[in-house]
Order: C-alpha cells, then sequence, then structure tokens
C-alpha cells in the first residue's frame, strides 16, 4: 500500500463518515407510523404496566412472533425484533442509526473478507476502501430510503434481515477461504446464529440464503473446502421452509398464485427493463472506473496465486441476471407484481454488489487473454503513480455523483441536509409530538388530529386516515388505548389499504 493509496483510502473513509452525519441528524426527527404499532402494543402494553424487566419483553416479543406465525406471516425473526419498536424504549431514532450501521459494517467487512481470500492480508486495505465505497453509493441512491433506513418495521424487516445475510455472506467467505490454520468451529457457530436470523426474515432475503448456500456448498466440494458448511447450509433451509409453509403465510398470501412459468418471465422482464436498465446510471459507471485499479491489484494476485483464468464470462453475467430475477419472484409468485419499495431496496443492494463483482469477473477474463498487455500494471498502479491531489481530486467527483442522486431525486445525505434546513423535519417532528400529547392524555378517549402540514420524503412513510375503521387508525387507538383515532379530513397522500 502505497502512501498515495493510504491517502485516498483515509479520505474516503472521512467523506463516509460526513456524508453520514446529516443522516444521522435527521433520524433524531423520525415517528412512527403504519405497522409499527401492531408488532408493538403487547409490547407497549406490558411495559406501560410492568416496566422495562428484560425477561418480560423477551417473552412478549416471542409471544408476538407466534401469535403472527399462526395468524398473520411465518418470518418469526422478522415478527420477533418488530415487538421492540424503539418508541416503546422513547428512542425512535436509534433504529435508522443502527440499521445504517449493521448495514454498511456487512458491506465493508464482506469486502474485506474478500480482498483478503482473493489476494492475501496485504489485500484487506482494498477490501476496506472497496467496501465503504460500495456501501456509500448504495445508501445514498437506494431506491425507498424512508422503507431503507427511517421506517422501523418496514426497515428492520427488509433492509436490517438483509444485513445480516451479508454479514452471513462474510462469515461464510472467511470461514471458506480466510483461516487455513483454524478449524473454524467460531465461525460456524456464528453462522448458525446469523442464518437462522435471516431465514426469518423476509420471503427475498429467505429465499436467496438458500440461493447462497448452494453456491457456497458447490465452492466448499469444488475446492476442497471447508464442508462443514453444510450445517448453517441445512439451517438455511430449513428456516425457509419454517417461514413459508406457517399456516399465517397461507392466510397472508390466499390460495391464488402466478403460474411458475409467467412469474419466471414476469421476473426476467422485470430485472432486466427495470432494474439492470433503470439502475445503470451514469454515477454507477463512474464507481467501476474508479475502483478499477483496485479490482486489477486483487485480479493480478489471483492469477498469480492461484493461476484463476475466468472460464465462462457470459455465464458469470447470465448468473448475475438470474440471481436478481430469483430476488424478485417470490413477490411476483405471491402477488402478480414486483413489491413493495422495501423489497426493492435489497435487490438493489445485491444489484450494485453483483455488478461490480461481475465487472471484476469479466475484467479478469480479459487480462487473462490479453495478459502481455502492459496496460493492466499501468492500471494496477494508477493510484501509486499519480499525484495525490489528482487522486483525491477523482475521487470527489466519483463521490460526488454517487451521492448527487439522479434527474429525479437528490442523493440521500443531500436530501437529508434540504429537510434539516428548510426545517420540514423539525416541522413533521413537533407535529407528531403533538398528536401523541393528545394520544397520551386519559381525559381524551377520541382523538381526532390534522393531517401533517409537511411530509418529508425521508421521514414520512404513512399515516391514519379519516377513518376510523381503517385498520391504521385502529392500530394507533388500540396502541394508547383510545376508543378511536381519525384525521379531522380527507388526505389525499395517504394510502387507505
Amino acid at each position: 500500500m502505497s502512501e498515495n493509496e493510504k491517502k485516498i483510502s483515509l479520505f474516503t473513509l472521512i467523506f463516509f463518515i460526513i456524508v453520514s452525519v446529516p443522516i444521522f441528524i435527521l433520524a433524531f426527527y423520525n415517528v412512527p407510523a403504519a405497522d409499527d404499532y401492531t408488532f408493538s402494543q403487547q409490547m407497549y402494553t406490558w411495559t406501560q404496566e410492568q416496566g422495562y424487566h428484560i425477561a418480560g419483553v423477551i417473552r412478549c416479543a416471542i409471544r408476538t412472533s407466534v401469535e403472527y406465525y399462526f395468524k398473520w406471516q411465518g418470518r418469526y425473526s422478522e415478527s420477533f425484533f418488530a415487538a421492540f419498536m424503539p418508541e416503546i424504549f422513547g428512542c425512535y431514532w436509534i433504529s435508522a442509526i443502527i440499521i445504517y450501521m449493521v448495514f454498511a459494517g456487512g458491506v465493508i467487512t464482506l469486502f474485506r473478507n474478500l480482498a483478503k481470500a482473493l489476494g492475501g492480508k496485504e489485500s484487506i486495505w482494498i477490501g476496506n476502501c472497496t467496501g465503504v465505497v460500495i456501501s456509500m453509493a448504495i445508501i445514498q441512491n437506494v431506491p425507498f430510503p424512508v422503507e431503507a433506513f427511517f421506517w422501523f418495521d418496514g426497515s428492520m424487516a427488509y433492509m436490517f434481515h438483509h444485513a445480516i445475510y451479508i454479514w452471513m455472506c462474510s462469515v461464510a467467505v472467511h470461514y471458506l477461504f480466510g483461516r487455513k490454520e483454524k478449524k473454524g468451529i467460531g465461525d460456524i457457530i456464528l453462522l448458525c446464529i446469523l442464518t437462522i436470523v435471516a431465514a426469518g426474515g423476509n420471503n427475498v432475503t429467505s429465499f436467496i440464503s438458500v440461493l447462497t448456500y448452494v453456491v457456497f456448498v458447490a465452492a466448499a466440494f469444488f475446492f476442497h473446502k471447508r464442508r462443514g458448511i453444510l450445517f448453517p447450509a441445512m439451517l438455511s433451509f430449513a428456516g425457509f421452509l419454517v417461514s413459508y409453509l406457517s399456516p399465517g403465510t397461507s392466510i397472508r398470501g390466499g390460495d391464488e398464485y402466478s403460474p411458475i412459468l409467467i412469474t419466471i418471465q414476469k421476473c426476467f422482464i422485470w430485472t432486466i427493463r427495470q432494474y439492470l436498465a433503470g439502475w445503470t446510471t451514469p454515477a454507477v459507471v463512474l464507481l467501476l472506473i474508479f475502483l478499477t485499479p483496485l479490482i486489477m491489484q486483487i485480479l493480478l494476485k489471483m492469477i498469480e496465486n492461484y493461476d484463476f483464468q475466468f472460464p465462462f464470462p457470459v455465464l458469470a453475467a447470465a448468473g448475475m441476471v438470474c440471481f436478481l430475477s430469483a430476488m424478485s419472484s417470490p413477490s411476483f409468485y405471491v402477488l402478480g407484481e414486483p413489491g413493495p419499495g422495501r423489497m426493492r431496496n435489497v435487490i438493489y443492494v445485491n444489484f450494485i454488489i453483483l455488478f461490480v463483482l461481475t465487472y471484476g469477473y469479466l475484467l479478469g477474463w480479459l487480462v487473462i487473454r490479453f495478459y502481455d498487455h502492459g496496460i493492466w500494471i499501468w492500471m494496477r498502479d494508477f493510484y501509486k503513480k499519480v499525484h495525490i491531489w489528482q487522486g483525491i481530486s477523482m475521487a470527489v467527483i466519483v463521490y460526488f455523483f454517487v451521492c448527487a442522486g439522479d434527474f429525479r431525486t437528490s442523493g440521500v445525505s443531500v436530501e437529508a441536509v434540504r429537510e434539516l434546513v428548510t426545517g420540514e423535519a423539525l416541522s413533521y417532528y413537533n407535529e407528531a409530538v403533538e398528536r401523541k400529547t393528545a394520544y397520551l392524555n386519559t381525559n381524551i378517549r377520541n382523538v381526532e388530529v390534522e393531517p401533517y402540514s409537511v411530509k418529508p420524503y425521508l421521514l414520512f412513510f404513512d399515516d391514519i386516515t379519516d377513518d376510523v375503521n381503517n385498520w391504521k387508525n385502529i392500530a394507533v387507538s388500540t396502541y394508547y388505548g383510545k376508543e378511536s383515532v381519525w384525521l379531522n379530513r380527507y388526505d389525499p397522500e395517504i394510502d387507505y389499504e
């Protein structure tokens, strides 16, 4: 690692921390909505009566998970964590920060372990730098940010559990390729825990966890590596079945499903048209260009140390498309449509990660075919030889485009700054506090409230309606022990379903 590369890596980390600050500050203006009140109702009532006893709240969470398993959904770990809605403990803001950090940490650790496995210990810094850049690119451009980090129930169910899946993958890479001198019992134990949690989360993450383990098991047998990976692989499949075959799943999903062939067709068409075409933006292309010298260092070490030939590049690219299409299949199979924004968020996560990995594989294929060309050495040493200010200037340009968003929306950090500076976040939070004051007033049994005057893009997900019998109104009234709550007029921006 040259002095230039060290400075660029340090700048990357500092930049990532800086753009994270507005998101963390905005989290303090966050408030609950929709399903936050349903899954946590039992625990809220218990804590109001009995206090915050660890054993008691855990029992409440287990009861909630069991009840929902039989009446609404089989996603056992999701229901368990949903019971711990942070507003119960007076810190709703903390969920966005925790999910953000768990996700970013998972991506960085994944690429750190990949770099170490493929290029040796001296390549760890490459994995760290690459992971920071990729996590920043995902966070800043995630399609539905309110459902990715700020709305607790949706972000916990999808982004948090998908972050657990990414941690699972990073530990699996470490177990298979990172510790030749030890048995890896600790890795297997940790893998089993992460696998059980990921399998009990959203259907997309649970399903692709099984597919990912198929790849890990095949790699273990092909490379004669540790075959203890079979234990968490079986747990993943068992967890998926436990979730999918639950009584609640059949109640929620109904009895009518799309034909399998039509589902497959829809998945591929949607993936190619909407994801590959829509998400391959100029910022993503610049990201790949910026990462190329780092990727090249890993590729040349792989060729030198393992004589890997990068066969079947077309199959590698097709595998990425198939994997992304498989992520869409649960929603198309059950609902006949691409699914909610929170589901597309986790597909976007894998799109960026797989896009970078596939690009690296295709680049490796080119290097093998034209190995004698000096351009590969020039690309590998680019950041070592370029003037430090030129390197940092390039980083600034790339990071600017990554954080700027597209022509429709700003990047998440830019939008967070806007909502803070304009006062939207504060107004929204103050109005939510006024509502909560009315909800907590024991002298008022029927609560009428005004619609929110502002609905910040990053913070607002959904609201109650002017219909006291709407499920969201019932959820809030039950949570706070009211006879009814409602908006004093119709709000066209609210989802009534």
